[in-house]
């Protein structure tokens, strides 16, 4: 993946591309109750709300704000939205179009609309209204077969999964727990919980961003087979919870019951998932008994099939982004973007007014 703009930044995803089809995470995320503000962009593709969404995360840059960027699941080359925080407020900026539509929930209150699509010319797309309709018909259904085999891949993966866990060491896994996270139930540590995603699957494959390594003071990675990484990381949740640990955690994008990466109390410690020749890690097999024969042969079976309906979702997202990008080559030429850079500074001046920030970037 190519290394996005505000390397030091929290990033993370927003959505998934998964076998239970497109999972939004936007509600808990960018919630209205916890926001100062909420800025929700609208507009087609190649309107600029990616880029607009970039130029904040570099505009309001400083010591004093606290940027969160969120990639999109789809292209992670693009952004979804973007959380500032300073001591004074929270703002967030999204992306509000498909497929993770999102209107004003508290209009005035906390929300508001911000249209780029006011800068259309829309004498130019209404000469192009057919060409179109034509290219979103065949995006629609690149996705509809990608998630078609996103289902099939995930009927042979519960198989894995459920065998998976059948063969988890309890005892292991509380033993683990017990040695190395002492409790902090009578500190009254903080414990409340965030979902912060930082995988996805997309027309590149399964992409993974190193945000909660790079945050924690102490990371500690779990290498092996990735159901069992998954199942694993799954089992230490209940148990880190019971034990007075809080903070972040990621579901994984293909199977959201399982768990790509917790970042515990405060930054202090991560638990993540390695790549399977990673050295020096946590080995998952410890934690679990050796499967059968009979068991072996199946996990071979099914895995084989699993991988083949990935690469059949993988091949449609990939037509699914060529759709897209199509798309963005009608729209932006009918764009007025001294319009759209009009928008952008009056968007600005109001989140500054709310994070009230003394050294901007």
């Amino acid at each position: 993946m190519t290394k996005p703009k505000h390397e030091g930044a929290r990033r993370f995803f927003a959505a998934a591309n998964s076998g239970s089809g497109f999972v939004s995470y936007f509600d808990e995320i960018f919630s209205s109750e916890e926001m100062d503000g909420v800025f929700i962009l609208k507009g087609g593709p190649g309107t600029g709300k990616s880029t607009l969404l970039n130029e904040a995360a570099r505009r309001f840059e400083c010591p004093n704000i606290e940027a969160e960027l969120f990639h999109c699941s789809s292209d992670p080359r693009s952004l979804d939205g973007v959380i500032l925080k300073s001591a004074q407020g929270r703002v967030c900026i999204l992306d509000g179009t498909a497929p993770h539509e999102r209107d004003a929930r508290l209009p005035g209150a906390a929300d508001e609309i911000v249209n780029l699509g006011e800068a259309f010319d829309t004498r130019i797309l209404r000469a192009r209204k057919k060409e179109i309709l034509a290219v979103q018909r065949k995006k629609s259904l690149a996705y509809k077969e990608a998630y078609f085999n996103l289902r099939l891949f995930s009927f042979f993966q519960e198989r894995i999964e459920a065998e998976t866990r059948k063969r988890l060491k309890k005892d292991a896994t509380e033993t683990f727990i017990h040695r190395y996270f002492p409790s902090k139930t009578e500190n009254k540590t903080d414990t409340g919980l965030a979902v912060r995603p930082i995988g996805a699957f997309c027309k590149d494959g399964t992409v993974r961003l190193d945000t909660y390594e790079r945050l924690a003071k102490k990371a500690l990675r779990i290498t092996g087979d990735r159901t069992e990484c998954g199942v694993l990381l799954a089992s230490f949740f209940p148990l880190l919870r019971q034990r007075g640990y809080g903070g972040l955690y990621a579901p994984s994008p293909l199977a959201p019951s399982l768990l790509d990466g917790l970042l515990l109390n405060g930054e202090e410690t991560a638990l993540t998932v390695a790549d399977e020749d990673a050295q020096g890690c946590i080995c998952a097999s410890d934690f679990f008994e050796e499967r059968s024969a009979d068991e072996k042969a199946a996990k071979e079976k099914y895995g084989a099939e699993a991988a083949r309906f990935l690469s059949l979702a993988k091949e449609a997202l990939s037509e699914a982004s060529a759709h897209h990008f199509a798309l963005e080559a009608i729209y932006t030429p009918a764009m007025d973007f001294e319009r759209v850079r009009a928008i952008r500074e009056g968007l600005f001046e109001k989140i500054s007014a709310i994070l009230s920030p003394t050294e901007i970037s």
